[in-house]
C-alpha cells in the first residue's frame, strides 16, 4: 500500500469576500516558498471557489466546496450540484458537516447520496462525522461515529476518492479540543471499520477537525507529530515496559506493547503504534504490580 499523504483542509465556512482572495494567494506564496510535504485544499462560499480555483492554479493548493445536491441539475433553488463545483475548478466537496446536518436536517442518508454525487463528478467527498457533547458524556462516542460512517459512506468509497474528518461537535467553534488519547480512539476505530468494509480501508485519510487554529496546530490530535509526544509521554504505561524486538517477539507480544504483567488487553494496531484498549488515560494507569492483578482479576 502506498503511504498516505497527509492533509490540510481550511474550511471558510460562511466568510470571505472577493477582496479575501489576496489572502489565499498570499498563502499559495508561502505554501511555493516551503515545498510543504502535505496535500493543501481550500474550501471557500460558492461565491469564490471559481474565482479562488483560478488564483490559485498551478500553485499546490487546491480548492474545494461546503456542500452539494445529490442531483447533478433540476428545481433545487440555492442548492449547488457536484458537477457546477467540478466546473468551477474543484478538487473536494466537505459533505456531512455537522453545521449541514444540525441547521438543515441532513441525515446519514442525505450526506451518503451527496457523497455519491461527489465521486460522480470525480470530486474527492470530505465525509465528516461526531458526536454531540451530550453523546460523549453518556459514552456513545464510538457507536454514534460507527453509525455516521456506516450510514454515510456509499459503497464506491475508496481511498482515492474519499476522505473522513472526525469533527466533534463540541468542539468545532468552541475553543475546546479531545486529548490525543480520545481522538486516537475514535481515528482506530474509524480506521478498524474502514478496514472491515473496504478492500483499501487502510489507505483512507482521516483527519481531525474543530477549533482548529494557528496557536494550537501542531498540537492539535491528528498532526503525526502529536502522536510522537503522545507515545513518548506515555512510557510509564504498564504496557510499554517491555522494549521492542526479539524478547517481545519471544514472548508472543506485539512490539513494545506488552508485558507479562499486563494480560488479556485487547491491543490494535494503529497506523503510528499500538493502541491499548484497557487502560486508555494515565489516570486509569495501575502504578503497582497488585493494582494492575487486581484489575486484571476484575
Amino acid at each position: 500500500m502506498a503511504a498516505r499523504r497527509p492533509l490540510i483542509v481550511g474550511n471558510w465556512k460562511m466568510n470571505g469576500l472577493t477582496a479575501s482572495l489576496a489572502e489565499a494567494t498570499a498563502l499559495a506564496g508561502k505554501v511555493q516558498a516551503q515545498a510543504p510535504q502535505a496535500e493543501l485544499g481550500l474550501c471557500p462560499p460558492a461565491t469564490l471557489v471559481a474565482a479562488m480555483a483560478a488564483a490559485l492554479k498551478g500553485t499546490g493548493v487546491g480548492v474545494g466546496g461546503q456542500d452539494c445536491h445529490a442531483k447533478p441539475s433540476g428545481a433545487h433553488t440555492g442548492d449547488i450540484a457536484a458537477e457546477m463545483l467540478k466546473d468551477s475548478g474543484a478538487a473536494y466537496v466537505i459533505v456531512g458537516h455537522s453545521e449541514r446536518r444540525a441547521d438543515h436536517g441532513e441525515s446519514d442518508e442525505a450526506v451518503r447520496a451527496k457523497a455519491q454525487a461527489a465521486h460522480r463528478a470525480v470530486l474527492v467527498a470530505i465525509v465528516c462525522l461526531g458526536e454531540t457533547l451530550a453523546q460523549r458524556d453518556a459514552g456513545e462516542t464510538l457507536k454514534v461515529v460507527a453509525g455516521q460512517l456506516r450510514g454515510s459512506l456509499p459503497d464506491d468509497a475508496n481511498a482515492a476518492n474519499t476522505v473522513i474528518a472526525y469533527e466533534p461537535v463540541w468542539a468545532i467553534g468552541t475553543g475546546r479540543t479531545p486529548t490525543l488519547d480520545q481522538v486516537a480512539e475514535v481515528h482506530a476505530a474509524i480506521r478498524q471499520d474502514l478496514k472491515a468494509r473496504f478492500d483499501d480501508g487502510a489507505g483512507f485519510r482521516i483527519l481531525y477537525g474543530g477549533s482548529v487554529k494557528p496557536d494550537n496546530a501542531k498540537s492539535t490530535p491528528g498532526n503525526r507529530h502529536s502522536h510522537h509526544r503522545r507515545y513518548a509521554a506515555r512510557r510509564r504505561h504498564p504496557c510499554r515496559r517491555l522494549p521492542s524486538g526479539k524478547r517481545a517477539a519471544s514472548a508472543g507480544f506485539p512490539p513494545a506493547c506488552h508485558r507479562e504483567a499486563c494480560p488479556g488487553h485487547r491491543c490494535r494496531p494503529r497506523d503510528s503504534g499500538w493502541l491499548c484498549a484497557r487502560w486508555r488515560f494515565p489516570q486509569e494507569w495501575p502504578r503497582r504490580q497488585s493494582d494492575r492483578r487486581s484489575a486484571d482479576a476484575a
